[in-house]
């Protein structure tokens, strides 16, 4: 009798660690990642990037002076990105994800030419925009 609670209570606090730790481990196994390639005259250094959605009530920035920061970006409805260059707003990018929780790789490309930036962004993932 004493094993069997012994190996319900093991099981039992197993599943109270996992379930408090349900996002913790989520994020392990989906997270989300920013890769910024420059072209051109462009350099990473001149690149900010920050992430704004609808169900939160701040901009977070993401990415600067060429490192992605250590910040765990994940909203349902529309997500915003905003991309700056030496301090100049650039453009932003939407991308609707019903479910918070699934994760993308979100690869920038930002091309600069004598007299002109242009960009781009090409997600990967389950919510990808086709």
């Amino acid at each position: 009798m004493k094993a069997i609670l012994w190996v319900f209570g093991v099981a039992l606090l197993l599943f109270v660690l996992v379930w408090l730790n349900e996002d913790n481990i989520r994020n392990w196994f989906f997270p989300n990642n920013i890769e910024v390639k420059v072209y051109g005259e462009a350099t990473p250094e001149g690149v900010k990037i920050d992430w704004t959605a609808e169900s939160i009530e701040d901009t977070v920035t993401l990415y600067e002076k060429g490192k992605a920061l250590d910040y765990d970006f994940r909203a349902g409805g529309y997500n915003t990105f905003l991309l700056y260059y030496k301090n100049e707003f650039i453009g932003s990018f939407e991308q609707f994800k019903s479910n918070k929780v699934s994760g993308h790789q979100y690869n920038f490309m930002i091309w600069q030419g004598k007299d002109s930036i242009q960009a781009d962004l090409k997600i990967l993932g389950p919510e990808a925009p086709l």
